[in-house]
């Protein structure tokens, strides 16, 4: 077997400080680039090409998925994998790697050319089964990108089980422990990434549904209703009631105690009483679903039926006059 002397390329390292396995790295990419540029020069056809590396790292590397890396690392990795396959790289130890001569060099203890530059190193002239062997795969962690996960438990609740009646209204005109905690609940179930931003000091974002209520974080963590009237002489719960969404169980149950206590009402009348405890999101179309669906207000509604009378005597439908 012939081995003869073709193209070498090096580069100086930059002067922004790079570990070891990243300089390697970059000589790995010089050699996929050398070695595409010297394929498409040649008339002859090629039908293997074998790369080595000295580095255990980028040999690692270049057999792993590129998107894993951070951007430098993962950059070069890729473009690796694009002008050469991994099969085509073998580990080979430093002591016989040609390319250390370029940047180790010691011409003047030794000839100006040594022989390993221009005719590499003797294991090539051997069968492949003598070479160096390569390294086993295995998993590089550095210069991986880091994954955070955030894991949220949230208890649910089964808003079947929740019972408000007529007689629960006074306690809901105080806001007690009780119905804060079912408040705090269904917002965490339906505004958690308003709430988050909320926590962190930041507005709410431009497309959620609540920006046009202008939503503030009350003391108690509660999402509540924002407004121009903060100077205004009411108590704080009328001004920013909590924000519950119609679309939430929750804010049916509240909505239908509040018809009952008020005896079958008006839909403005309800939904005034009912924005004293909370701010109900489509708060009016809530109450009219609900008074729809009231069988004691269908029954109320309802219009007097019109009877079909019978045909007219005939006597009443004579034409002639009296005798």
């Amino acid at each position: 077997m012939q081995v003869k002397f073709v193209k070498g390329a090096t580069k100086l390292a930059p002067k922004t400080r790079l570990s070891i396995p990243k300089l390697e790295l970059n000589a790995s990419l010089l050699t996929a680039r050398v070695m595409q540029d010297v394929q498409k020069q040649l008339t002859r056809p090629i039908h293997r090409r074998v790369a080595f590396t000295d580095s255990s790292s980028v040999r690692n590397w270049l057999r792993s998925l590129a998107a894993d890396y951070k951007p430098f690392t993962g950059n070069r990795i890729g473009e690796i994998q694009l002008l050469t396959r991994p099969e085509e790289w073998r580990f080979v130890p430093g002591k016989l790697n040609p390319a250390d001569l370029a940047t180790r060099s010691a011409f003047i203890d030794g000839p100006v050319i040594p022989k390993l530059w221009t005719e590499s190193a003797d294991f090539l002239r051997l069968p492949e089964e003598q070479w160096p062997q390569d390294l086993p795969w295995m998993p590089v962690k550095e210069e991986m990108k880091k994954v955070k996960v955030h894991q949220v438990t949230v208890e649910k609740t089964d808003w079947t089980q929740v019972k408000i009646g007529v007689e629960d209204w006074p306690h809901l005109l105080d806001k007690d422990g009780t119905f804060l905690k079912l408040v705090k609940k269904c917002q965490e179930e339906v505004y958690a990434a308003d709430l988050r931003r909320l926590q962190k000091k930041k507005s709410v974002r431009g497309d959620s549904s609540l920006v046009s209520l202008a939503p503030i974080l009350g003391e108690d963590g509660l999402l509540r209703l924002g407004g121009r009237c903060g100077k205004a002489k009411l108590p704080y719960e009328v001004l920013h009631p909590p924000i519950i969404p119609a679309s939430h169980p929750l804010a049916s149950i509240i909505a239908k105690a509040c018809h009952e206590r008020f005896t079958h009402a008006g839909t403005d009348f309800v939904l005034a009483q009912l924005r004293q405890v909370v701010w109900v999101t489509r708060g009016r179309s809530l109450v009219k679903k609900i008074r729809l669906s009231c069988l004691q207000c269908v029954k109320e509604r309802a219009k007097p039926g019109i009877q079909l009378m019978a045909d007219l005597p005939a006597c009443r439908l004579d034409y002639e006059s009296p005798a």
